[in-house]
């Protein structure tokens, strides 16, 4: 039975769409900027795999490879790709340098639309537990360095590191 249309437009039974978990997780903990694009996609990884139940809100999880940096989506790529299009989020381009290094990375946040997104059509539909574990995942991760974001991962993960570039790097 179709409860209605969500906030993407489209019709759904009684989930959120794939696309709305990123853009929480853009929301929650003071609406804190996540920087690049690979601490975006582990934070992401994490959060499905220890969600528990996470499955009952969301139409769908989104689909992981092992790749070169570990566990990688390109739907979650397409997701903020679809979210900032909509301006829901906004990724800036950025640019690190320092001595002879200068590196390009983005960095993901959400605007006041998606704020209000967030408020009013995915807050409601979700258990205070379940955003409480998402929010802890979030802080703990946004602080940590990227590699010791990627070490944690290879080592509860370590099929998603069989095709890594890094892996002997990291799980030295």
């Amino acid at each position: 039975m179709v409860k209605g249309i969500n906030f993407l437009g489209e019709i759904v039974m009684d989930k959120l769409p794939r696309q709305a978990l990123p853009l929480l997780v853009l929301y929650l903990d003071n609406q804190s900027p996540i920087e690049g694009r690979t601490k975006f996609q582990k934070i992401m990884f994490i959060i499905e795999q220890e969600v528990k139940g996470i499955d009952k809100y969301f139409s769908q999880k989104h689909s992981w490879d092992a790749y070169h940096f570990g566990p990688f989506s390109d739907s979650l790529l397409e997701d903020l790709e679809l979210l900032n299009l909509w301006g829901l989020i906004r990724i800036k381009e950025k640019y690190f340098e320092e001595e002879d290094i200068s590196s390009e990375y983005v960095v993901y946040e959400i605007t006041e639309k998606g704020k209000r997104i967030v408020k009013g059509k995915i807050l409601p539909k979700l258990p205070t537990k379940v955003i409480k574990k998402i929010t802890e995942i979030k802080q703990k991760y946004i602080k940590m360095p990227v590699m010791e974001i990627i070490s944690d991962v290879y080592k509860r993960y370590p099929v998603f590191a069989e095709k890594s570039k890094i892996k002997d790097k990291v799980m030295r």
